[in-house]
């Protein structure tokens, strides 16, 4: 058996694939000034939450590059016009989430005539990737253990309903606590467990359900 395919922590993998973002952004802006402009907010958003939120989106759909990339470009084009309608008192990051996540499932729906292949990554390309790489004998490139890896959790999340995905996402990739999950997908607070839970079950059901993901991930969350 491969070196590389040994069952990996699920829950080291979501912290592992993602330091360097995370550790990249951590000056968080957690309140405004009352008397910021809306071009200041607009600089500190850009330069502070660029990267979280094409990850955010990134893992939340199942796009091509370059339709993220045009998603992204879109939502920081609109976020001015958005901004005046936050509250200073309040954090700015899971408004910003929940914008962008809106603003993404709009985008799919405007766009849903044209074929999918012209906009989601091909699943069963991702598979055989991942089966390839776990056929294989000795040690692997570290890049190509890093595209592994990261293959694994795109698959695995895939699966999972939308909200469900949502959930994991924002709760383990971004470390959100229930109140800022509550502002993105808006709910009350005291649903955010129930949904987690349910979440964390489908998650572990998918892994138990497919012989590549069962073989390759120790769940562990």
């Amino acid at each position: 058996m491969l070196h590389i395919h040994q069952q990996v922590s699920l829950a080291l993998l979501f912290t592992s694939i993602f330091d360097h973002v995370i550790n990249a952004n951590e000056d968080e802006i957690d309140s405004l000034p009352a008397t910021i402009s809306k071009e200041e907010v607009f600089s500190l958003v850009v330069s502070n939450y660029v990267d979280k939120l094409y990850r955010y989106i990134n893992y939340n759909f199942w796009l091509q590059k370059a339709i993220t990339d045009d998603v992204v470009q879109e939502i920081f084009l609109a976020l001015p016009k958005k901004l005046h309608h936050f509250d200073t008192n309040k954090k700015l990051e899971p408004r910003l989430f929940k914008v962008a996540y809106n603003m993404t499932l709009d985008y799919i729906k405007k766009n849903k005539r044209r074929n999918d292949k012209e906009i989601e990554i091909d699943i069963i390309a991702t598979e055989d990737f991942l089966y390839q790489v776990s056929s294989q004998e000795g040690e692997l490139p570290q890049t190509l253990e890093k595209a592994y890896h990261e293959g694994l959790l795109r698959f695995v999340l895939h699966k999972l309903d939308q909200r469900s995905r949502q959930m994991i996402i924002l709760y383990f990739f971004e470390n959100k606590t229930y109140q800022e999950i509550a502002t993105i997908i808006g709910v009350k607070p005291s649903w955010v467990g129930t949904l987690l839970a349910r979440a964390k079950k489908q998650l572990k059901f998918q892994i138990q359900q497919d012989a590549l993901l069962h073989d390759a991930l120790i769940y562990d969350l």
